[in-house]
C-alpha cells in the first residue's frame, strides 16, 4: 500500500533478536528480526511494527511492550493502538458473512518483486458464482505513474497470483490455529484502472466450484457514505483484521477517493490492506483501500471504478453489471437457506439452497421438532416430529473442511399457530392475569413469531364484555383500559395457518378498589371492593393505627376474610366499636402483585 507519510522528527531502526513465544502481545513470526519504530516527537505515530517487507502490529496492549520499548527508546510512555482480530466482531451485523469474502493476494511483479494486499470476491449481476477479484491495482505494479499496464506486469501477476480466503483466526485473538485455508493459484487480468486504483481478475476454472461458504460480496455504486462504514483486510499479510470509521470532513481532493476517519481499527490499515474492502452500513462494498495517513484511510470507490465509456479492461461495468448496469447488489451466499413455509405431521416440505454450485457436499441436520425425510446436496425435506402445538424449529446445512466447516441454520414453523407465546405489555400471559386499573395494555401473538407462524387469515380475540379492539398484522395485537374490578375474557382467542387452528381461552382483570364508609363513624366500618369474585384482585391486609401512639390496634389479613366469607356482596364489615374514640389511620397494603403503593387513609371513630 503506498503510505503517505508526515515529517517525523526522529526515525529509529532497531535490531533485536526476539522469540515469538516470550511475550504474546508482541506479534513476530521468525525469520523477520528489524523493528523500524517511526517516531514524532516522543509518541508513535504509526502503530505498526515493520518487519522488513512485512508489517506487524500489537495485538493489545501489555505493560510489558511498553515498558520494553519505552526502555529501548528513552521515552517515558507509549500509547501503541492495537489492531483489531476480526473474529473478535463475529457479533456484528454481516460480518461473519463478509469474512468469508476477504482473501490474502500474493503476486510476483514483472520485475521479480513480491508483493502482498488484500482482495474480495465480489457479486455480479447474473449471481452465478464467477469468481471475481477485487483489488488495489497498485499491488500489482511496481511503477507508481505506470497508467497503462503492460503486457509483461499484467502475465506476471497472473502466472504467479496466489488468493487465500479464510486466512483468519479460530477464535478471538487465539495465538495458535486458525481456519482451513483455501487457496488457489493463477487468475486471469480482466481490468484495472489506474485513477480509481482498481484491480479485477478472475480465478481460473480450475479453482471452481469454490467452497460453498465462500460468499460473493455485494457492493454499491451509490452513495452509501452515512453511518458507521467497516473494513477488513489483511495488513502484513496478517490474518483478517477489522476497522471501523466514518466519512472524513473534510474530504481527498482526489475526486477518485474517499477518504474515511477511522473510530477503531486504524492500524488494520496498514502494508498489506491495499485493496481491502470498505463496507457501507448495509455490508455492501463501496471502496477499495488505496493509501492512508494516520488515522485515515483513502478508499477508491466503486462508483469512479465504473467507467462506463471506457474499454472492458478498464471497466467494472464491463463484468459486474453489463447489461443490467447496476447501482447496487447484494451478497450472494452459497450456503444461504431459502424460504420454507409451514411445516405439518401430514404434510412434508423442503428447503433447498438456491445458491449452492451443482455437485457440492453439504450435511444437513434439523432440531429434534423437526424429522428429516430425506435430503441431498443442495435441499432438505421435513416434516413436525409432533401432532401437537406448534413453535419454531431449526434446519442447517453444514459444509467445509473437518477444522474450519460453516453451519448456516433457518427457523421454520412447525405445527400451529403458538398461543401459548401470547403477550401482554412484553410479558407472557397466563390465562388470567391481573393487571392495574385505567391502565393502557396490549395483549398480542409474539411479534418476533409473528412473520414465521404465516397466518392464513386474522386473529379472532372473541373480547367478553368489549373492551377494546384489534389492531396490527392479522389483527394479532388488542388494546384494552380496564376500570378498577372489571375483566375482559377472550373465550377463545384463535389463529390458523395452513397446519390448522389453535385456540386459547384467557381473561384479564383490574385489581380491584374500594371505598370505606361511614367516616367519621360509630360501631363498624365497611369497606366496599368493586370486585371480590378472586382473592388475586384485593389487597393482602389492613392495618389500623392509633394516631396518638403509632401502634396499630387492629389488623384484617383479607386472605382470612375471603376464606371466612366475611366478604359478603363486595362488602367487609370491621367492628370499631370497642375502639376507644379518637382519629385513627387505616394502612390498604396491595396485593404482592399490585405495583401500587399502601393507600393511607384518615378515620374518626365518635
Amino acid at each position: 500500500m503506498q503510505m503517505t507519510r508526515p515529517t517525523f522528527q526522529k526515525a529509529i531502526n532497531l535490531t533485536l533478536s526476539l522469540n515469538a513465544n516470550l511475550d504474546p502481545a508482541i506479534r513476530i513470526d521468525p525469520p523477520y528480526q528489524v523493528i523500524h519504530l517511526y517516531l514524532m516527537s516522543t509518541s508513535i505515530c504509526l502503530s505498526e511494527i515493520i518487519f522488513k517487507t512485512q508489517t506487524y502490529s500489537f495485538m493489545r496492549e501489555n505493560k510489558f511492550t511498553k515498558f520494553l520499548l519505552a526502555l529501548l527508546l528513552g521515552i517515558s510512555s507509549i500509547n501503541v493502538q492495537a489492531q483489531i482480530d476480526v473474529v473478535c466482531r463475529f457479533a456484528e451485523y454481516m460480518i461473519p458473512t463478509l469474512s468469508n469474502s476477504i482473501c490474502l493476494i500474493t503476486v510476483t511483479t514483472a520485475e521479480g518483486n513480491p508483493k502482498q494486499c488484500t482482495g474480495v470476491l465480489v457479486n455480479n449481476e447474473a449471481q452465478d458464482r464467477r469468481a471475481f477479484i477485487l483489488t488495489a491495482r497498485h499491488c500489482i505494479t511496481n511503477k507508481s505513474l505506470d497508467i497503462n499496464l503492460t503486457p509483461s506486469e499484467i502475465a506476471s501477476v497472473e502466472n504467479s497470483m496466489e488468493v487465500r480466503f479464510r486466512w483468519r483466526r479460530l477464535t478471538c485473538n487465539a495465538t495458535t490455529g486458525g481456519a482451513s485455508m483455501a487457496i488457489y493459484n493463477q487468475a486471469t487480468f480482466r481490468a484495472a484502472d489506474f485513477y480509481s486504483d482498481m484491480a479485477l481478475f478472475e480465478l481460473n476454472a480450475a479453482a471452481l466450484p469454490l467452497p460453498p461458504d465462500l460468499n460473493f460480496a455485494g457492493w454499491s455504486r451509490g452513495t452509501e457514505t452515512s453511518g458507521t462504514m467497516k473494513f477488513i483486510g489483511h495488513p502484513g499479510g496478517q490474518s483478517q483484521r477489522y476497522a471501523n470509521g466514518h466519512k472524513a470532513v473534510p474530504q481527498s481532493t482526489d475526486p477518485y477517493k474517499l477518504t474515511v476517519t477511522f473510530d477503531e481499527g486504524a492500524s488494520s490499515a496498514a502494508d498489506g490492506a491495499s485493496g481491502g474492502p470498505l463496507f457501507s452500513e448495509y455490508g455492501r462494498v463501496i471502496g477499495l483501500l488505496s493509501g492512508s495517513n494516520p488515522g485515515q484511510g483513502e478508499f477508491g470507490e466503486i462508483s469512479a471504478m465504473w467507467n462506463s465509456n471506457k474499454p472492458s479492461n478498464k471497466s467494472l461495468k464491463a463484468w459486474l453489471s453489463p447489461n443490467q448496469n447496476l447501482t447496487s447488489i447484494g451478497t450472494l451466499v452459497p450456503m444461504q437457506i431459502g424460504p420454507i413455509s409451514n411445516v405439518c405431521t401430514n404434510l412434508n416440505k423442503t428447503a433447498t439452497l438456491p445458491n449452492l454450485a451443482p455437485g457440492q457436499s453439504v450435511t444437513w441436520s434439523a432440531s429434534p421438532s423437526l424429522t428429516i425425510v430425506s435430503s441431498t446436496g443442495n435441499s432438505v425435506t421435513v416434516k413436525a416430529s409432533s401432532s401437537a402445538g406448534g413453535g419454531v424449529g431449526q434446519i442447517s446445512a453444514t459444509s467445509g473442511p473437518a477444522n474450519s466447516t460453516f453451519t448456516t441454520t433457518r427457523d421454520v414453523w412447525w405445527g400451529t399457530p403458538d398461543m401459548g407465546s401470547i403477550k401482554y405489555n412484553g410479558s407472557s400471559a397466563s390465562n388470567y392475569t391481573f393487571v392495574q386499573p385505567n391502565t393502557n395494555y396490549t395483549v398480542e401473538y409474539d411479534q418476533s413469531k409473528l412473520v414465521l407462524t404465516n397466518m392464513t387469515g386474522n386473529m379472532n380475540w372473541n373480547p367478553m364484555p368489549g373492551y377494546g379492539g384489534s389492531y396490527g398484522v392479522n389483527f394479532s395485537q388488542y388494546d384494552f383500559n380496564l376500570p378498577p374490578g372489571q375483566s375482559v375474557q377472550f373465550n377463545p382467542v384463535s389463529a390458523t395457518n395452513s397446519c390448522g387452528t389453535a385456540n386459547r381461552s384467557m381473561g384479564f382483570e383490574a385489581f380491584s378498589g374500594f371505598a370505606l364508609y361511614p367516616n367519621p363513624t360509630v360501631k363498624t366500618l365497611y369497606m366496599k371492593f368493586d370486585n371480590s369474585k378472586h382473592l388475586e384482585g384485593l389487597p393482602e391486609d389492613i392495618s389500623i393505627y392509633e394516631e396518638a401512639t403509632g401502634k396499630i390496634v387492629k389488623q384484617v389479613p383479607i386472605k382470612d376474610a375471603f376464606n371466612k366469607k366475611l366478604i359478603k356482596e363486595n362488602v367487609l364489615a370491621i367492628d370499631v366499636k370497642d375502639f376507644p374514640r379518637g382519629t385513627y389511620y387505616l394502612h390498604v397494603r396491595p396485593n404482592k402483585n399490585n405495583k401500587k403503593d399502601i393507600d393511607k387513609i384518615r378515620v374518626v371513630f365518635n
